[in-house]
């Protein structure tokens, strides 16, 4: 190819978008930029081919297996597919090579870890619908990162009993991130399992399952809460100092088992079944290494409070504990824990012997794991094992004192080490008076200091992508703090936050923004009732692109529109205050979205596509400028439409209705009310219901206990956005943006039209009866 030329280029023998070129007579393959192909006549790659067109369209929808389908869109010499399993979601980009090859890359996410594995194709088209793979190759694969290491290099609270990672805190006392270069490697329910290793780590296989079927009888709550909490130890002799006050106010658990020990006179029998995978043990403190932050705030101690003098320096301290904890994890294993707790009456432990109760505590153990049941023929200690196994969780942890990480500063150390010991005692951060033995009372203290910033951050001043219908990066600067700037719950002063500069908060304390049914007609409408938007000039593409990254919502959009059926929404709406950011001007991008914004093109072109769609993908398509936080509870019912065709709208409606009462009236067991409905609405129909915001883990049933948890645990349930573009100064960059996001709004139009027809020439003609319908369900069921 090089033999009559020492330099210069040629084609590629079948890659029309490669080529070669030739250096000292040897040929070194080059590739055009992405949707570019190489034109011989000027031996040069150029926009998009004149002499030959893709042989075969592969634009359709294939079944993959049973209830798995794959949409493929080909729009001139690009092809895109994606599609999801229950465990794995793809995504393929690429590009026709030439007439009949493909050349892309699919991207494959892991549900369950989030892991991102890249493969590179080539596929050969031999048909209008018909493709084979003949190449693949993977470039890039990920390592689940090791189960239990942000418990291990965050801190511990032992007065509350929960570690940081527990409470969910980003704030960490070692660093570690240096990554050892061997993984470690283990076997988890015959799975072969791979994980990261951080260096000056030691992990152990261990592999052990223990099983107690009863471990011990507590008469007391002393007793239960020593027992409870075995399975952390704390080091050079230190006992479990958990107050119980404290934990108890973050335990479901404890709070159940010490009303019925306190107030029912009952006896708390306790059976476990203890699964350890393996340990994770640190090097010894002196050789690891310190989260910067951590030793930042050592330093802020040292200058500003080394020799406590006043509250606001011992504000200091309690707010360094408040941050780390009050112990650091030296120690764990990682694996699994199921507890089994038996409630005795005291008309029966009273008359019996220890091993009596002991005895009739371990029957009901051993019952309990043989015959108890999923729907799926699974009974619910094979259902743990798995979740155990897919999701190990820390079940031991060894501790020791914080303040022993602190050298070379033995006043900042001493006094830390008062500080976590009357926390301690007391279940409350001191005084300085009391610290010193001083009584004084607390209302003479200083102001308390903000909890934390408000809640809502992660959300106002932040991208939103308007057809994923979620939140994104954040574009306004948050780092600007200032003690004037701060908000207080109106009804708890204590409960006080710090509002950045650039952000206002508005009380509308328990106002019940919505309460009613809606009959909801299309997919657009599911998602402006349940997530509200307020935007300009939305056009109708609001969560229109959900259903490409959603299970759930690719079965709304076939129940619309492929299938009869009608839904009704039962909602409530609890508001708690409103966040916003100032307009006029609104506050300054942070240095990412500053950076991102500059590195856009001034002008909107199409063969820049790809950098705008990674933008956006980041940052979405707005901005929510405000949001009402609080809370959302709302019920589903989707009803076949043959019912409409036999039975009167308001026979359908109190059918609704009565199936979730409890939305109207407090009541104590909502499924006696459910019997009451019709056979034939609930056999020709399907109910769900939810919450947004609170403590979730309560039943929507019982929706007036959930209401009060707003006020710790808001989320949005409304929004008010503004386009990118809106939020720059006229500018060729503000015209490029306003008209990249206009396109990739209204391609996801077509697409979304596109498919909601498809969905629609797929059914068929309504049943008129349920009649009709039973027919249809009998045949399926054959």
């Amino acid at each position: 190819m090089c033999v009559k030329t020492r330099n210069g280029t040629y084609p590629h023998e079948w890659n029309k978008a490669a080529y070669y070129r030739c250096s000292k007579w040897c040929a070194y393959q080059q590739n055009c930029p992405p949707n570019y192909y190489y034109y011989a006549q000027i031996n040069q790659c150029q926009l998009q081919p004149t002499d030959w067109t893709p042989r075969f369209d592969l634009t359709g929808r294939y079944q993959l297996g049973w209830g798995y389908f794959m949409d493929i869109t080909q729009t001139g010499y690009n092809v895109r597919w994606i599609y999801e399993t229950n465990e794995d979601r793809y995504a393929f980009v690429g590009q026709y090579i030439n007439e009949t090859m493909i050349m892309g890359m699919q991207t494959n996410i892991k549900k369950r870890t989030n892991c991102i594995v890249l493969e590179n194709f080539e596929l050969s088209v031999s048909g209008k619908r018909n493709f084979c793979r003949t190449r693949a190759t993977f470039p890039c694969y990920c390592i689940d990162e090791l189960p239990g290491i942000n418990d291990i290099s965050s801190g511990y609270d032992a007065a509350k009993m929960l570690s940081a990672n527990e409470q969910n805190s980003k704030y960490r006392i070692f660093d570690l991130s240096e990554q050892n270069t061997t993984p470690f490697q283990t076997k988890i329910l015959g799975q072969d399992r791979v994980f990261t290793r951080p260096k000056l780590v030691q992990i152990t296989d261990i592999s052990v399952r223990k099983q107690d079927t009863c471990q011990t009888v507590a008469y007391t709550f002393e007793s239960f809460f020593r027992s409870y909490f075995q399975s952390t130890s704390f080091g050079i002799g230190i006992g479990i100092p958990g107050v119980i006050s404290a934990a108890v106010g973050y335990s479901q658990t404890l709070r159940q088992v010490q009303e019925a020990i306190t107030k029912s006179e009952k006896a708390v029998g306790v059976s476990t079944t203890w699964w350890g995978l393996y340990s994770v043990q640190l090097a010894p403190p002196f050789l690891l290494k310190l989260d910067p932050m951590f030793i930042e705030s050592v330093d802020v101690l040292a200058s500003e409070a080394s020799n406590p003098s006043n509250e606001d320096h011992q504000a200091y301290y309690n707010q360094f504990v408040e941050t780390y904890g009050t112990h650091y994890v030296s120690r764990i294993v990682v694996g699994g824990t199921a507890y089994l707790y038996t409630l005795l009456d005291s008309s029966y432990h009273k008359m019996s012997s220890y091993e009596e109760t002991t005895s009739q505590v371990s029957l009901m153990f051993q019952y309990q794991q043989s015959y108890v049941e999923s729907q799926n023929s699974e009974s619910d200690w094979e259902a743990w094992q798995q979740t155990a196994g897919n999701y190990p969780v820390v079940v031991n942890r060894t501790l020791f004192s914080i303040h022993n990480l602190i050298k070379n500063k033995p006043t900042v150390r001493e006094h830390l080490r008062k500080t976590i010991e009357f926390y301690l005692q007391k279940g409350v951060m001191p005084t300085l008076a009391e610290l010193n033995g001083r009584s004084i009372g607390r209302s003479s203290l200083i102001p308390p200091k903000p909890q934390g910033p408000i809640i809502g951050l992660d959300v106002v001043g932040c991208g939103y992508d308007l057809l994923l219908m979620e939140s994104k990066y954040c574009i306004f600067d948050q780092s600007n703090f200032t003690d004037n700037e701060q908000w207080s719950d109106p009804y708890n002063k204590t409960l006080t936050y710090s509002i950045p500069d650039g952000w206002f908060v508005v009380n509308t304390p328990e106002s019940l923004t919505f309460d009613g049914s809606i009959l909801v007609t299309s997919v657009e409408d599911y998602f402006r009732w349940t997530t509200t938007v307020t935007v300009r000039e939305s056009g109708g593409w609001l969560g229109i692109g959900r259903r490409r990254s959603q299970k759930t919502v690719t079965e709304f959009y076939r129940r619309f529109y492929q299938d009869y059926y009608n839904l009704v929404l039962r909602m409530k709406q609890i508001g708690w205050y409103t966040l916003s950011v100032t307009a006029y001007p609104y506050p300054k991008l942070n240095p990412i979205a500053q950076t991102a914004f500059n590195n856009l093109p001034t002008n909107f072109d199409i063969k820049d596509l790809q950098i705008w769609e990674d933008f956006f993908n980041i940052f979405g398509t707005d901005v929510v400028v405000s949001s009402n936080m609080g809370g959302q509870v709302w019920a589903e019912t989707w009803y076949e439409k043959c019912l409409t065709y036999e039975h009167t709208q308001t026979w359908i409606n109190e059918q609704v209705s009565t199936n979730w009462i409890f939305f109207t009236a407090p009541v104590k067991n909502s499924q006696d009310y459910r019997q009451q409905v019709d056979e034939r609405f609930k056999q020709y129909s399907k109910s769900s219901s939810q919450l947004l915001g609170g403590t979730e883990s309560i039943s929507p049933s019982q929706w007036e206990k959930w209401a009060p948890t707003i006020k710790t645990r808001p989320r949005p349930i409304s929004y008010r956005l503004m386009s990118l573009d809106e939020i720059l100064p006229e500018s060729n960059l503000r015209r490029a943006l306003k008209a990249a996001i206009h396109y990739v709004l209204k391609t996801a139009e077509k697409e979304d039209h596109n498919y909601v027809t498809q969905l629609e020439n797929l059914r068929g003609p309504p049943k008129k009866t349920v009649a009709e319908m039973k027919f249809v369900h009998d045949e399926l069921n054959q």
